[in-house]
C-alpha cells in the first residue's frame, strides 16, 4: 500500500514538475509565430510568466493588417490535461466598433484532453452571453446568444431558430 501511494505522489510530483518549469514564453512565441502566418498578430503586449500560468497584458489584435482592438489582460493556462485561455476586456478599435459591437467583459476558451476534437467557448459582453464550441474534427464554429445584447450589426450574420440566435461558420 505504502509503495503505491509513494507510487502516485511521485507521478503527480512529475507532473506537476513538468507544468511548473514548462517553458511558457517560448510557448506563446511558437503559438504567435503560427498565428502570424495566418495573418493573425498580438504587438505590444507585457507578458508575465507564473508557475502554472502565463498573463498577457496590453496587447494589439491586428488581423491581415487591421487594428481590430485592444486587449487589457489574458491568462493562459496550460496543463498537461486541460488547458484554458481567459480574456479580461477586450476593446475593438474605432474602425471594428463601426461594423460589430465587439467590447468583451469575459471570455474563455477551454480544451480539454477528454473531448479532443472541441475546442469550448463562452464570452459576455456588450453583444450579450455567448456560448459555444470549435469542432476541430467538423470544422465547424457554432455559437449560441444565451442572452441577447446590443446584436443589431451582427444580425446579418445569425441565424434564429426556437432556441434562439445563432452563427456558424465552416473553416
Amino acid at each position: 500500500m505504502q509503495t503505491l501511494i509513494k507510487g502516485c505522489i511521485l507521478v503527480l510530483a512529475t507532473i506537476v514538475a513538468l507544468v511548473g518549469f514548462a517553458p511558457k514564453k517560448e510557448l506563446y512565441y511558437l503559438l504567435e509565430h503560427r498565428l502570424q502566418k495566418e495573418g493573425i498578430l498580438i504587438s505590444g503586449e507585457r507578458l508575465h510568466d507564473s508557475i502554472f500560468t502565463l498573463s498577457l497584458d496590453g496587447g494589439t489584435l491586428i488581423v491581415k493588417g487591421i487594428d481590430v482592438g485592444k486587449i487589457e489582460h489574458a491568462s493562459i493556462l496550460t496543463m498537461l490535461l486541460y488547458n484554458r485561455i481567459d480574456l479580461q476586456g477586450f476593446l475593438p478599435s474605432r474602425f471594428v466598433s463601426k461594423f460589430a459591437p465587439i467590447r468583451l467583459r469575459h471570455a474563455r476558451a477551454e480544451y480539454a484532453l477528454w473531448h479532443p476534437t472541441t475546442i469550448r467557448l463562452r464570452a459576455e459582453g456588450e453583444i450579450g452571453n455567448v456560448e459555444g464550441s470549435i469542432d476541430l474534427q467538423k470544422h465547424l464554429l457554432r455559437l449560441h446568444w444565451i442572452k441577447v445584447g446590443k446584436i443589431d450589426p451582427l444580425r446579418p450574420y445569425l441565424k434564429r431558430t426556437k432556441e434562439g440566435w445563432f452563427y456558424e461558420y465552416r473553416f
